[in-house]
């Protein structure tokens, strides 16, 4: 008897539940649970557990008595929202409430059915977005999806609209993190323009980010989204590895306390990905690694500006750069004292322009084996002062002054922007600061010095570097070691006008040395730039050889004048004359 009534029911409560599935009979939760099934937009197989943290709405709770609260609802429906979960009261469209937190602990819950909170206009940018603002300090949690569904919103995964939470947040000081309460904002797909632009923009009461799960971004979707939150020292973890247009363009733009940058991992970029994205994070004090090979129009663009604490750049793994790519990447960064960049081509229109501007006096830039066309001594190259390594190394000589039959002194006058360095005989390498001038003493005939520079001229506005000898002195080697250090050999072209301009005027004391020429290889010249070169060297009977084959400026100009002894004249291989 016991068993037959056992199984009864066990049937009889089978039949139950088959019925109340038939007719819906698991009911939403008032916290946004939902019912079962997957909806669109949720991304949830049926069967998964829900964080009970994503069934709270977005909520913020006073920390202070008299805390009021402004919603000013631009969505096309109503928002309603509930204080303290009591009755629920309702914000129409186009209507803004002031919702009062009379005590400290009180809060306010906010639900709508609006699939977006802004109204995006391409002729007049972003225009009516929605905002939230706070009258004193109010903690801020809850799942933000609340106000896109307000029945099973636990459930939502992908913000497909656009322009769901544009600006949100902009300007609301007073929204803190709570310990035990996450601001959830858990869309893994964001299929559209804006999702989630200037949401916290000048909330300097957040210290600590939101997690963003998203895999799957769109155009704008983090766009000056933390920018100008000062207090922020907590970034999320960014996992998406395809970029999207525009994405994390100023992200965390002036950020000050913020310590440590996200991973970036994405190898491929689109045009200003990552644009301005850490400007003025001036507690930023090492970079994100960049492993991207494939750039776009501006996708680094000024995107460590003004770091003013970074001392070391991530290593630019790209050999191809786009137009403006790294355009102002590392200005004002001015501690910075270390750059890889694997560069081979630099020629898209200001790639680097400007892009070590303010940095540290004194580095090291490490460049491609093969890469000879850096701009050396510019913020729009290789910083002025620093190392370069990476390239070739030379094996002829260096730009040589030898004492002939006596002791002789050699004397520099440097009005380069940045310093010359020389070796006596090969010795240790000496500094010439800028606008210093140094006599060097060869003691002996066959004593020798040898000069080095990373500078594009040595004819600045400070005035004319000369290069004067006190007793006949043979000049030889590579004149392209004052302009690149290190791999002079490989070094065929001028950047700066007047580069040599004057350089040995006047000094009648240089002499031709049998089988050690003189060398001006550069085959890419610049105006005046060999100008007065050895203007009243009437020691010199043979003049170097000048390669360029095409001359549109004044490039020679007076560069052989009052040369009294001068029996050998350069063969010019110019094959174009304009």
């Amino acid at each position: 008897m016991k068993k037959v009534l056992f199984v009864f029911a066990a049937v009889a409560a089978l039949l139950l539940a088959s019925c109340s599935n038939a007719s819906g009979g698991s009911s939403s939760t008032a916290d946004g649970g939902g019912g079962t099934g997957t909806q669109p937009g949720t991304g949830q197989p049926e069967s998964e557990q829900i964080d009970p943290a994503l069934t709270v709405p977005l909520t913020l709770e006073a920390i202070d008595a008299g805390a009021v609260v402004t919603f000013c609802n631009k969505a096309e429906g109503a928002v309603t929202y509930k204080v303290n979960g009591g009755e629920a009261q309702t914000i129409a469209s186009g209507e803004t409430k002031a919702i009062t937190l009379a005590n400290a602990g009180d809060k306010v819950a906010f639900y709508g059915d609006n699939d977006h909170y802004s109204v995006w206009d391409m002729s007049k940018g972003i225009d009516n977005c929605s905002n939230i603002s706070c009258s004193s300090d109010c903690y801020i949690y809850g799942n933000i999806m609340s106000l896109i569904k307000s029945d099973g919103f636990a459930k939502l995964t992908e913000l497909l609209h656009g322009a769901e939470f544009t600006n949100l947040f902009k300007g609301n000081i007073h929204i803190k993190n709570k310990d035990d309460a996450d601001l959830l904002l858990p869309a893994k797909k964001l299929g559209q323009w804006n999702a989630y632009y200037g949401l916290f923009e000048g909330c300097s009461g957040l210290t600590k980010a939101p997690t963003l799960p998203a895999t799957e971004i769109f155009g704008c979707c983090y766009e000056r989204m933390f920018a100008d939150c000062a207090n922020l020292t907590v970034a999320p973890a960014l996992p998406a590895v395809t970029m999207a247009d525009y994405c994390y363009k100023e992200m965390f733009k002036g950020c000050a306390k913020l310590a440590k940058a996200p991973a970036l991992p994405a190898t491929v970029m689109s045009i200003y990905c990552y644009y301005g994205m850490f400007d003025g994070c001036s507690n930023l004090v090492s970079a994100p690694e960049l492993p991207a090979t494939t750039l776009a129009e501006k996708c680094y663009n000024s995107m460590f500006k003004e770091c003013i604490n970074l001392t070391t750049a991530p290593a630019l793994q790209a050999t191809t750069l786009a137009k403006e790519c790294y355009c102002l990447m590392f200005s004002g960064c001015a501690k910075l004292e270390s750059i890889t960049c694997l560069a081979t081509d630099i020629t898209p229109q200001h790639c680097v322009a400007d892009w070590t501007k303010g940095v540290a006096a004194a580095g090291t830039f490490t460049r491609a084996v093969q890469m000879h066309d850096w701009l050396i001594g510019s913020s729009s190259g290789i910083p002025n002062g620093w190392e370069v390594k990476g390239g070739q190394e030379p094996t002829g000589a260096p730009l040589t002054l030898e004492a002939v039959s006596s002791a002789a002194t050699v004397t520099f006058v440097n009005k380069a922007a940045g310093p010359v360095w020389y070796k006596i005989n090969g010795g240790e390498k000496q500094t010439i600061a800028s606008g210093e001038t140094k006599e060097i003493a060869l003691a002996a005939a066959g004593d020798k010095v040898a000069f080095y520079g990373n500078n594009p001229t040595y004819c600045t506005q400070n005035g004319q570097s000369n290069i004067a000898c006190s007793a006949p002195c043979y000049v030889y080697g590579n004149i392209m070691s004052l302009v690149s250090s290190s791999d002079y050999d490989y070094a065929k072209k001028l950047f700066s006008n007047h580069t040599f301009s004057t350089l040995f005027q006047g000094n009648a004391n240089i002499k031709n040395k049998d089988g050690e020429d003189l060398r001006l290889p550069a085959t890419t010249l610049t105006r005046m730039c060999y100008g007065a070169m050895f203007d009243g060297c009437s020691g010199l009977t043979k003049a170097p050889e000048l390669p360029a084959t095409k001359l549109d400026d004044i490039f020679y100009e007076d560069m052989f004048e009052i040369w009294s002894s001068l029996t050998t004249a350069p063969s010019l291989q110019v094959s174009t004359l304009v």
